[in-house]
């Protein structure tokens, strides 16, 4: 047999604080942020060591929309494009990829800077992403 006292509700002044922090949490859920894969934290300047003995600068504006590519005397000035890669910078015919500590660099049609590889490993973190809970 059930006792009455087991079917006792909480006081009033208990259940209106709880569903005020409930309704708080359930609104911010659609903010929350989730680690996503790992991606590498590129530098503002990196140094690239690539094939054929050739050497490549890369200086990467602060907001990341641009890129200067150096290689010998000779210099390029590419804004960032959309890509597949991990950051991609074109300018007419000239093409910069970079990803992860790897970069290939395109110009008038023919791979200038073949790969390339970073000459100091650049560390990597979790992207974040936003989720729902609904």
């Amino acid at each position: 047999m059930i006792q009455s006292g087991a079917m006792r509700l909480p006081p009033v002044r208990i259940l209106v604080p709880a569903a005020i922090a409930l309704a708080a949490l359930a609104g911010c859920a659609t903010e929350r942020m989730s680690p996503g894969l790992d991606a590498t934290v590129l530098a503002a300047v990196i140094d690239y060591q690539c094939e054929g003995g050739i050497e490549m600068r890369v200086e990467r504006a602060p907001d990341a929309r641009s890129a200067r590519v150096t290689i010998g005397s000779r210099q390029w000035v590419l804004t960032r494009v959309d890509s597949a890669a991990q950051e991609k910078y074109g300018e007419g015919f000239n093409s910069l990829y970079l990803d992860g500590n790897v970069a290939i660099f395109e110009s008038d049609g023919r791979v200038v800077g073949g790969k390339c590889q970073s000459k100091v490993p650049m560390p990597s973190a979790p992207t974040m992403r936003k989720y729902d809970f609904f």
